[in-house]
């Protein structure tokens, strides 16, 4: 298991050789060890992994927040009738850049991170089964296990 020390410098890496100007080891602290919190269980890749993608949402906000702000162009939009739901997507002119981008690459393809990241289970994904019971087969997702019809959040074995 990486510790905070050892993924700070491998983030700085991955985000271009990230200045301290930019984001204080301080802040990459408290967002790496939380991240550690949340996936105590993660490989060394998936939590490098899950560090940069929160250190990305962590600078987008950053410069959300600042006087540069974004664009404030919508992309896309979602309305609901009744039982309908519409959703459209706009194209945006022109390019895309900033750290936004540089997170919907990383989401897009995970292992570009330089390692293998434990597939997760999206929207629309599917799930391995695991061992079967006489009701129901055991899934197993990256969060979670899901066992006879009932989460085990304990992490046991079904």
């Amino acid at each position: 298991m990486a510790t905070t020390a050892e993924l700070i410098p491998q983030v700085r890496f991955f985000l271009g050789n990230l200045s301290t100007t930019v984001i204080s080891d301080a802040d990459m602290t408290i967002i790496i060890d939380g991240v550690l919190v949340n996936h105590p269980d993660g490989t060394d890749c998936d939590q490098l992994y899950y560090s940069t993608v929160a250190t990305l949402q962590w600078l987008i906000r950053e410069e959300a927040g600042g006087s540069g702000g974004g664009s404030g162009e919508v992309s896309k939009r979602t309305e609901k009738e009744g039982n309908v739901t519409v959703t459209e997507e706009y194209e945006v002119t022109g390019t895309s850049t900033g750290w936004d981008k540089v997170l919907s690459d990383l989401l897009a393809t995970p292992n570009s991170i330089g390692c293998v990241v434990t597939p997760t289970v999206t929207e629309g994904g599917g799930f391995v089964i695991i061992g079967t019971t006489a009701k129901e087969p055991c899934r197993k997702t990256a969060l979670n296990f899901r066992c006879g019809g009932k989460y085990n959040i304990n992490r046991h074995w079904c």
